[in-house]
């Protein structure tokens, strides 16, 4: 996502790409994004409309350079999907990370080929997840972008499978005191993760 450039000076340069889709969002909340990254990280920031790239770049006065990075990831996180008020949190804390998935087809123990189930996530069973396991979730086509702690993150992909593969049962209920270490899993479940990239069984 990030492409990095050092010239002959002591500046650091690294490059967000930005899609199409995302300009508007991007225009609209610009003002944001500027005062978190050039007032409080002291990062340098513009918009190439050429390159269709966010561009960073440290300054005299950048008093910790993996603020570049950090800033990096911030607009990074923007571009995916994620608010500014949540994305700003990688700019806060080096513990916090995203995770992205693909969720592809995959076939039942009775030989079923189920299309990938991230639609059939309401908006409001997302947000309990998010509130259940302190993450945040952007899902965009059957690409799945996951933000939290990596703990965190394990918890919310373990507690979507059980959403998607549930075909029309009652959702199962969320608790914040799931964890994936007490969560047992069928073949199924497991085939579902195997497409995720969760896991390696089969």
């Amino acid at each position: 996502m990030m492409q990095s450039n050092e010239g002959a000076t002591s500046e650091e340069i690294l490059k967000v790409p930005v899609p199409p889709r995302r300009f508007g969002p991007l225009k609209q909340e610009w003002m944001e994004i500027f005062k978190i990254v050039f007032e409080q990280m002291k990062i340098d920031i513009r918009m190439n409309l050429k390159s269709h790239m966010v561009e960073l770049r440290t300054k005299a006065d950048t008093s910790d350079v993996s603020n570049l990075q950090r800033c990096a990831h911030f607009v990074g996180a923007f571009v995916l999907g994620f608010n500014v008020a949540d994305a700003n949190v990688l700019t806060l804390d080096d513990g916090i990370c995203i995770e992205s998935f693909q969720c592809a087809n995959f076939e039942t123990p009775e030989g079923t080929t189920v299309h990938h189930g991230l639609t059939r996530l309401s908006d409001e069973e997302k947000v309990e997840i998010e509130m259940a396991t302190n993450t945040r979730i952007v899902i965009e086509g059957k690409r799945l972008h996951i933000l939290g702690s990596p703990a965190n993150i394990e918890a919310a992909r373990r507690i979507i499978c059980k959403f998607i593969i549930r075909f029309g049962q009652e959702a199962p209920r969320v608790s914040s005191e799931q964890r994936p270490s007490i969560v047992k899993w069928t073949d199924l479940t497991c085939s579902l993760c195997f497409c995720l990239g969760l896991c390696s069984e089969r």
